[in-house]
């Protein structure tokens, strides 16, 4: 029997299975998915720091993000 004050486990979806590379869309399609849990992963397009603050703020209150050790991917891989 399960105990009531066990907590349920946190499920995140890495960003690389939502098939899309822009931070934004990402987002959008988590979103429109029911998706609340998201990894940042390196298969996100290359953003300045600013966008990527700015877009976590747009949808901090909707999805949980975890980020990858490699997320940012830099310009230049």
């Amino acid at each position: 029997m399960r105990e009531k004050n066990l907590k349920k486990p946190v499920i995140a979806l890495s960003s690389v299975c939502l098939g899309n590379t822009d931070i934004q869309s990402v987002c959008e399609y988590a979103i429109a998915n029911n998706i609340r849990s998201i990894e940042l992963s390196a298969n996100i397009s290359f953003a300045s720091d600013e966008e990527i603050i700015k877009t976590l703020e747009i949808y901090a209150g909707r999805i949980s993000f975890y980020i990858h050790n490699y997320f940012p991917a830099p310009r230049e891989p």
